[in-house]
């Protein structure tokens, strides 16, 4: 019965250091990624899609139509909840439960 508490006990208080441990904090690496992708911010500029169809094999001649899309540019940054550009780090404590916000911008369409 005694070794039987001990060991109880024991895988207990390993369980709870474990619980302590993950929430202590975590890894460099973790926080670091975290931090890198909630604030990663997305720049494309100059951006053309053509999409073609050759309706020869649905209607029988050799008709067929494109279609173009061209863009100036397309932004992603991450804002506070004012729509404002905001670094977000999410690993301080004060930000753990704050939400994500991203804005997309879209020019020249």
């Amino acid at each position: 019965e005694i070794i039987t508490a001990f060991s109880e006990s024991l895988l207990s208080s390993l369980r709870k250091g474990e619980a302590e441990e993950e929430q202590e904090g975590k890894g460099y690496l973790e926080r670091l990624s975290m931090k890198i992708l909630d604030n990663i911010q997305l720049k494309i500029q100059n951006i053309h899609v053509r999409y073609e169809i050759n309706l020869e094999n649905y209607v029988g001649d050799q008709s067929g139509f494109a279609l173009g899309l061209k863009l100036g540019q397309i932004n992603v940054i991450t804002t506070n909840d004012k729509w404002e550009f905001q670094f977000l780090d999410r690993t301080v404590e004060e930000n753990i439960d704050k939400p994500m916000h991203k804005l997309l911008a879209l020019s020249d369409l």
